[in-house]
């Protein structure tokens, strides 16, 4: 809460002192455009994909840079907030949050020597500067947005600004470089070519399509994740915690394939992976899947549960990459592993990452009777695993830790007693054979 009082407080200071210094928009009837136009497409909740929320306004906000000054970009920069139905503190955040980034986009316009546009044709080179301003504006709009996110995530969840603040930036710069050229594009048109408010009307159907066709890939994106819930829910019947072990597996995942700079495509397909690293299982009569079973009964069908998973899966296209992933996590790179003995680089990177989280996350957690390791002595268990695990991998690891990676619920920290039960074993077994088996096993 006093997160957000100083920030509104901020935000309020800053737009009275950008209304002293520049006084209110003087193309007052463009501004009254460009809030009719960002109110358009504001209409009706954000599309969700994941973690993101995906918002066309954002092109209007830096068209107004240029057309309407600071103060202008920040009046056009809330008007999402007055379409959202959201709680009255998220409200005065967000609204906060968007003047600031709309002031700062403005003055670092106005910095590099923008000035606000009227009907007048440009010259070339001028059309060429313009462009590369409103290129700061966006840069700066973007930055403000992505620390001003991160310090609330900071606040309410305790992540690392250093791990926050690349995974805000992966997720906003890509869509504030789209909003850039549609924005550049529209302003073009609107002023120096005179076309005015008529040039948003113009690009309305447009809009309009690409959202239609935004919202339909959202439709297909939840329909797979209901999909996906319903899976894991059968999974999590069968054998109770399972779900949420994967959520974190899946979490460790993600922090170590940023670190490796894996694409973003490749990220979201490695942590469905490890949500359903184990859903071979449920191909296994109960009996196959009792915590009692001696361990030497890996030999029997335990051990071809990372292929079964495309028998209970394949008929989804979707998963087919994840599949791949799934098949050979329980792969070695001594060649050690199961169910085909593959080796190094015969096992897909996704694979030797969701081997090390898988690792990592069952010697960090109190499985059963087994006690905890801390973090450092879980890295330093899987460093010492003998070839089983890639070591490149491992460092990713151990770097994600560096970086502020966030503890996992129910872990052991530093120095805490839990951990002091169990030794780090070299060349223990750092994978798991089912839920509930000992995890200082050699394989």
């Amino acid at each position: 809460m006093l997160y957000v009082g100083a920030v509104a407080l901020l935000g309020a200071a800053a737009l009275t002192a950008a209304f002293v210094a520049s006084g209110p928009p003087q193309q007052t009837t463009w501004l009254a455009w460009l809030v009719v136009m960002t109110l358009l497409v504001s209409v009706g909740p954000p599309q969700v994909v994941g973690r993101i929320q995906l918002f066309s306004s954002g092109l209007f906000t830096i068209a107004a840079v240029p057309l309407v000054g600071p103060v202008g970009t920040a009046i056009v920069s809330v008007v999402p907030v007055l379409a959202a139905r959201n709680e009255p503190i998220k409200r005065v955040y967000n609204t906060s949050i968007r003047i600031l980034y709309g002031l700062a986009g403005g003055a670092a316009y106005a910095l590099a020597g923008g000035v606000t546009l009227g009907t007048t044709p440009l010259p070339d080179a001028a059309v060429l500067a313009l462009a590369g301003r409103m290129a700061l504006a966006a840069v700066v709009i973007a930055t403000v947005n992505i620390v001003m996110l991160a310090g609330i995530v900071r606040v309410t969840s305790g992540a690392s600004l250093r791990a926050v603040v690349p995974d805000l930036g992966r997720t906003i710069v890509p869509g504030y470089s789209a909003y850039l050229v549609a924005a550049f594009l529209l302003t073009v048109l609107w002023a120096p070519v005179g076309l005015g408010a008529f040039a948003a009307l113009m690009g309305l159907p447009c809009l309009a399509v690409a959202q239609w066709a935004l919202r339909q890939y959202v439709a297909e994106h939840e329909t797979r994740q209901s999909v996906l819930a319903a899976v894991l829910n059968a999974l999590d019947v069968r054998l109770p915690g399972t779900r949420e072990q994967g959520e974190q597996v899946a979490r460790v995942a993600e922090q170590m394939a940023r670190v490796l700079g894996l694409a973003p495509r490749d990220v979201e397909t490695l942590t469905t992976a490890a949500r359903l690293r184990d859903i071979g299982l449920l191909s296994l009569p109960i009996a196959e899947l009792d915590p009692g079973r001696p361990l030497g009964a890996l030999d029997g069908p335990l051990r071809e549960h990372p292929r079964a998973a495309r028998q209970v899966l394949g008929e989804l296209g979707f998963l087919a990459d994840a599949l791949d992933i799934i098949e050979a996590h329980h792969e070695r790179v001594d060649g050690s592993g199961y169910p085909r003995g593959l080796r190094d680089a015969q096992i897909p990177m996704g694979s030797r990452v969701l081997a090390v989280a898988d690792a990592y996350v069952n010697l960090v957690l109190p499985i059963g009777a087994h006690p905890a390791l801390t973090p450092e002595a879980a890295v330093a268990a899987c460093l010492d695993a003998h070839g089983h695990l890639d070591p490149a991998v491992v460092r990713a690891l151990q770097v994600a830790l560096e970086r502020g990676m966030p503890p996992l619920a129910g872990a052991e920290t530093a120095g805490s007693a839990g951990s002091a039960g169990r030794a780090a074993v070299p060349g223990a077994a750092v994978d798991h054979a089912h839920p509930d088996s000992p995890r200082t096993v050699p394989r």
